[in-house]
Order: structure tokens, then sequence, then C-alpha cells
């Protein structure tokens, strides 16, 4: 009898991706933990597929803590790599050059961090380097005001660029008085006016190893580089400081548009949001998988309509932006001037829709499936492995927050994403801040709120 075969191809739809259905399943891989005597914390990861290995210095030391002297900590880390008590900026600048290495440097609101990457043979001599980088910095005057002229042009290109005026303004009006909605940049006044001994200051006050962890991953050996990171950094002295006191921002009781004045542009910049979570809330994850369906990522709801439907905007996304003490809610997009109105309005019926409608069964599990699965992709780097085991740290999250990350997104319910996003989206309190031509938006802005318009500066002028 002659052999038959049924004509799958008949039945299987070519234009839909196939989707295994079983959930996502990997264990978070596990890392060692030190600690030294002065109350540095070091993490080692070990992976040997490529003969690489990154080691992050994190301290707590962010610009949250500047208080009057604006940038101090932006200086303080970016000037570490520029000259030390033994060695002078050219002289760092060749060594790393010789190992082939990259050392870099840089602060944000809640920590301060030095990164070195470079091959495995050079770990030994990389980090003597990176601990009197980290340990030693001379602060000269010159690269104090190198930097200090740098920072002062990319503040004036900043003023000309309507995504980086509208997100200041933004995060401004968001969070003053708080110092999270202090001016990334600064201003031309407050670099101006900071001085050598100011940065010195910052560091001293705040660089101190009971302030500050270590992670090492990659291609290495872990007790050989112990016994180097004891000797390196065993006698960076602590000190006990005093935390300051933050007024937490207040969110407002109702709707607020503000036009950044932008001549001539034919595009407004979005920035609509509110107040919303730190990074250690408990519903930071069902928000995360919920913004994912919302605005997260290309096959949302807000990407869908305003680009796919409606050509309104190239791209458009919404996230939850948790900090350490505070955090927000934000949809950002740019779209032509004329429809400017037309998408505000398409923002918030998506929004209104998910609030009020609620989410699909089939939304829920791509997106955790997207969520789960970009999840073990990057536990494949060694350095993102580092950055999840810093984030513990540096958001006092549980030990075991990645070990039970996959099954809390498993685990998520419907309802449960639901409920935690009725409870932090409030579009009737909305901040609206459009960069663009002030006469071309504003009637389509102001049937949103009470709509005013400011400078660049950030002075009213209408």
């Amino acid at each position: 009898m002659p052999e038959t075969f049924s004509d799958a191809s008949a039945t299987f739809d070519r234009s839909v991706a196939p989707v295994n259905p079983a959930p996502i399943r990997a264990a978070f891989p596990k890392a060692i933990e030190h600690a030294l005597p002065n109350g540095l914390k070091i993490y080692f990861h070990v992976q040997r597929e490529s003969p690489l290995v990154n080691v992050r210095l994190y301290v707590r030391a962010g610009s949250v803590l500047e208080g009057d002297a604006l940038k101090a900590a932006s200086f303080a880390f970016a000037l570490l790599p520029h000259g030390t008590l033994r060695r002078s900026a050219k002289e760092i600048a060749d060594e790393i050059e010789f190992l082939g290495a990259d050392l870099s440097s840089s602060a944000s609101l809640d920590f301060g961090s030095v990164s070195l990457s470079m091959m495995s043979k050079h770990l030994a001599k990389g980090l003597e380097l990176f601990a009197d980088v980290a340990l030693n910095p001379s602060f000269p005057e010159s690269e104090v005001e190198f930097a200090r002229q740098q920072s002062l042009s990319r503040l004036r290109f900043a003023k000309a660029d309507a995504t980086t005026l509208a997100s200041e303004v933004f995060n401004h009006l968001i969070y003053a008085p708080h110092p999270y909605g202090n001016p990334t940049l600064g201003t031309v006044k407050s670099l101006n006016a900071l001085t050598r001994a100011q940065i010195a200051s910052f560091y001293e006050t705040y660089f101190r190893p009971n302030r500050a962890f270590i992670t090492v991953a990659g291609d290495f050996d872990p007790e050989p580089t112990w016994a180097l990171l004891e000797t390196l950094f065993g006698k960076w002295q602590a000190r006990e400081v005093e935390e300051p006191t933050f007024e937490p921002p207040k969110p407002p009781s109702e709707r607020r548009v503000v036009i950044v004045q932008k001549d001539g542009a034919a595009q407004s910049v979005l920035n609509i949001g509110h107040l919303a979570i730190p990074r250690r809330h408990d519903d930071f994850i069902p928000l995360y998988v919920g913004n994912m369906i919302l605005g997260g990522y290309f096959g949302s709801r807000l990407n869908m309509n305003l680009r796919e439907k409606q050509g309104f905007a190239y791209g458009i996304r919404s996230n939850f932006d948790a900090m350490r003490l505070a955090g927000d809610f934000n949809v950002a997009t740019q779209v032509r001037t004329d429809v400017t109105g037309a998408a505000i309005e398409q923002i918030l019926l998506e929004i209104d829709r998910l609030l009020n409608e609620g989410i699909s069964e089939k939304e829920l599990a791509a997106a955790k499936r997207y969520v789960a699965g970009n999840f073990v992709i990057q536990n494949e780097s060694p350095s993102s492995i580092a950055i999840r085991l810093a984030n513990v740290e540096i958001y006092d999250l549980p030990k075991s927050y990645y070990d039970d990350y996959i099954d809390a997104i498993n685990a998520l319910e419907r309802q449960t994403v639901e409920d935690a996003m009725r409870r932090h989206l409030r579009p009737e309190s909305f901040l609206f801040v459009i960069a663009g031509e002030s006469q071309a938006v504003r009637a389509q802005a102001e049937r949103f709120g009470v709509a005013s318009v400011q400078d660049a500066e950030g002075n009213f002028i209408a």
C-alpha cells in the first residue's frame, strides 16, 4: 500500500508567528558574595564563554545628594579618570589604551559608578589602575575647568533641542522641590559657580566603602580576584554619613498643560504623565507588564494606534520610571504640529480604554512572554547579570528578587495587572508638556487643561 501524507500546510496560517504556549522558565545565575570589614560588598559572577571581564564600582553618591552644589556628583565621577595622586590624565589614558580596556565613570540620580571592561589576562593590572582612579582622585583645576566648559557647551545645545527641553520641564514640574526635579544638565549659573573644593568635598563625604559595592562579571578566577580586591580596597576608610531627608513631591489635583516655546518647530514633542511609584513598590512587576500592553513595546496599544493606524508618530512609548525614592509614569512621542491635539486625544483614549475595559488574556500572555523572554536572553550577558545584581543593592530589593522574577511574571493574573494599573494611572491629573511652536499648538492643547507657555530658560511668557 503506498504511503500517504496529510497536507499540513493547508491548515497552517503562515501570516501568524508560531507561539509556544508553555510558560518560559529559567533560573537566575548564582553569584558569589563577599564583604570587607570596611563594609564594601563584592559580587562575583563567573561566565567563561569569552575572555572578557567587567568590573564596576557603585557608590550611593548620586545627584540627589548635591544640595546647593548642583552637578557636584556628575563632576566628581566624571573627573575620576582625569588624574590621581600617582597618575596624570594622560598617563591613565595611555595605560587604558595599552591594556585595550575601556574605563568610564558617571553619576545618576541615586548613585554613581566606575566601570572597567578588559581582556581577562589583563585583570590584575586593570584592577590596580581601577582602584587608583576610584580611591585617589586629584581633581586637577585644569580638568575641572575643561569639564565645566564641556558642560556649558552641552547645556547650550540642549536648549535648542525640543526633546531635551520637554523632558527637563516635565521632570522639574513633576518632582520639584524634590532634588529629582533639579535640571539634569545644571544651569549656566550653577555650572559657573561650582568649585573644585565643592567637588572634592562631595567626594570625601559620600565616596565611602560602607556606601558602595563592586560587581565583577565574566571570565576570571574568583579566589585570586578576591585577594587582589581585598588588598586594593581593604584600607578604604568607612564613615557614617547622615542622610538628608527630602519632602516627597506632591501630585497635582488637576490637569496642567505647559507649552515650551520652540521657534519654527515642525513637530511637537509630548511628555505626558504624573507621579507614580518608587522601584521597591510591591506593584512594580504588575505595572511593568501592564505598561508593556499600553505602550512598553512595539506591539503595544499606543504604538499600534498612533504609529500603525493613525500615522501620527514614528514611535511612542510609555513607562513607569521608578527610582529609589520616587517615580513617575510618562508617555513620550513626537508628532506633527498639526495633529498635536488629535495625538493627545488618542493617547488618552487608549489609557481610558485600558482602565475601563481592561486587557485581554491574549495581550497579557504576549506581554508576559515578551518580558520573560527578554529576561532570559539578557541573562546570557555577564554585564546584564551584574546590572541586576546591582539593582538589588541600589533599590533595596529582596535578595531573592531575580531568583523569583520569572515565577512572578508567569503567575500574574489579568485582574492583578488591571487593579495595579487602575491604582496608579490617574489621567485626570496628568501633566502635559509640549515642546513646539506655541502659536500653532496652544488652541489644540487648551482642550486638555489650562495652558501656559514658557521659554527654554523656564520663564513663563504667556
